[in-house]
């Protein structure tokens, strides 16, 4: 039994609140389950920490076994890419849970009396609903409002998708009473994603929620991080509604964006059609100048970023350099395949080498976890990639590469060539794959 591969602490300390779905989970990476108002009711507050769902999955990974619910960190790591997971976030749930290892080594972990049951949270996060104004190439309706527009259009939406209107009041209830009552003291980040937050009215709503609960209840001195995570695309009268509330929040919070994008100029505006580079760079920057608000960084690497990811970290760099340095924490798309850098031809493992010396750079200039970790993450993803295929390989990767961007370019009148000329090998291996192969006709030769 090898625990070491299984074991991981966001099944434990991460749950995750779905607003507008009626669904709860625990950590990004795994599938939801219902709420079903008769366990609500039977387990009350106990519902957000120790689901019997859940319960099973802990159960799984501290006794060695790939629980099925984390299959996407398995499909990386199997494929040598680096994944959430670390060991150092499991000592650390430890720790905070009261059940220190001490001497045990991670076989052994098993034994431990309950470790089943989670009694502390790390980061809370309410998944608001789908409203969004963009549709990323690699996002789809359930995130993107954008999305469900351009599906319907071509009726193509996926037969599962539902609008995501369904709020439960009694969920919403119990919520924000374990939130008072069971993780408020012990709590590091409290976090909101969307769609996109800041134009979802009900981001402000739980603003007021979570001013009202600090204003009643005085059981910390540190301040909890308040954590959105934003493409940054936020239209003026938005923007400006955020920052009223800044005052407000900092008295009990210290209020972090996380800076959603992976690319600049015309790259950002392809990949994340919608969003404009400038309004982009312009709310980045004037947040950075002029406010107390920090910034970190989360780039979701995809394939199309790859080429010119560079670019992004140059960026990134001079605004360390001119605003002070901040922290960068990697990401990378799963699903769509078609765009994920799992499947990345082999000679794109060449464009990390630059991002490496810039990633060497920030550690060097400053002792920050997070700059540790996204440079071996840098490496890893090179040295997976460099196990793949070559892009002129007849390849079934390159056919399902062409087949969604010669369709997400005919229905968005773009050109993915034309923005990463880089991709034209792979591109055309893939459409020559796509042509119908020619029909055979009998002649019959009468004599």
């Amino acid at each position: 039994m090898n625990n070491t591969k299984t074991l991981c602490n966001m099944a434990w300390d991460y749950p995750m609140f779905f607003m507008f779905t009626n669904h709860f989970g625990y950590c990004c990476r795994t599938p939801k389950i219902d709420i079903d108002n008769a366990v609500l009711e039977e387990m009350g507050e106990d519902f957000f920490s120790n689901h019997p769902h859940f319960v099973k999955r802990r159960q799984d990974l501290a006794n060695g076994i790939q629980s099925p619910d984390c299959k996407t960190c398995w499909q990386l790591e199997d494929k040598g890419f680096k994944s959430s997971r670390t060991d150092q976030g499991f000592k650390n749930f430890m720790m905070k849970n009261e059940t220190p290892m001490n001497d045990l080594s991670y076989d052994q972990v098993h034994t431990i009396p309950n470790i089943e049951q989670s009694n502390y949270t790390n980061v809370i996060e309410i998944v608001l609903n789908n409203t969004c104004d963009a549709k990323c190439t690699y996002c789809s309706e359930f995130y993107s409002t954008q999305w469900v527009s351009e599906k319907k259009k071509h009726n193509d939406l996926h037969p599962h998708y539902v609008p995501q209107e369904h709020r439960n009041p009694r969920a919403e209830e119990l919520f924000w009473s374990w939130y008072n009552n069971k993780t408020i003291k012990t709590v590091r980040r409290f976090g909101f994603i969307g769609g996109e937050p800041f134009i979802i009215d009900a981001l402000y709503e739980c603003f007021d929620k979570l001013i009202e609960i600090h204003e009643n209840t005085n059981v910390r001195e540190d301040k909890i991080e308040l954590c959105i995570t934003s493409n940054m695309n936020t239209p003026p009268a938005y923007f400006q509604k955020f920052l009223s509330y800044v005052p407000k929040l900092s008295k009990y919070f210290n209020i972090i964006i996380q800076v959603s994008g992976e690319n600049i100029g015309a790259d950002l505006e392809y990949v994340r059609h919608g969003v404009k580079w400038d309004r982009w760079k312009n709310n980045v920057e004037y947040l950075l100048a002029n406010t107390e608000v920090k910034l970190s960084f989360l780039p979701c690497l995809n394939l199309l970023t790859i080429p010119r990811f560079i670019e992004y970290l140059r960026y990134f760099e001079m605004l360390c350099k001119k605003y002070g340095y901040m922290d960068i924490y990697h990401n990378i798309v799963t699903w769509p395949t078609e765009q994920s850098p799992m499947t990345a031809p082999k000679e794109f493992a060449k464009y990390f080498d630059k991002c490496i010396e810039v990633a060497e750079r920030l550690n060097l200039a400053k002792d920050l976890y997070s700059y540790k970790h996204f440079l071996e993450w840098l490496k890893s993803t090179r040295s997976a990639i460099l196990n793949n295929q070559s892009e002129s390989d007849i390849n079934p990767n390159a056919l399902n590469f062409y087949l969604f961007f010669a369709k997400l370019d005919e229905r968005r009148r773009t050109s993915l060539l034309n923005v990463f000329p880089e991709f034209d090998t792979y591109y055309n291996v893939g459409k020559s794959l796509a042509k119908p192969e020619p029909k055979i006709i009998s002649i019959h030769v009468h004599e």
